[in-house]
């Protein structure tokens, strides 16, 4: 469960490359206080986590 603090505000250090200019993006993405980071092969995947991140808690009581 998020805390509330995690529902009203996130922060993330996101970095982007690839290797060659006809690579994939890669990514890794930190969290604001450094004590977590998600490395991510491709853009695609990077989207999915924040959508899964910054997406409204469910009510697993219902």
């Amino acid at each position: 469960m998020k805390s509330v603090d995690d529902q009203l505000y996130q922060v993330f250090l996101l970095r982007l490359w690839r290797n060659r200019t006809d690579a994939p993006w890669r990514a890794t993405l930190e969290s604001g206080e450094g004590s977590t980071q998600h490395h991510f092969a491709t853009v695609q995947e990077l989207a999915r986590f924040l959508e899964t991140a910054v997406a409204p808690p469910t009510d697993d009581s219902q």
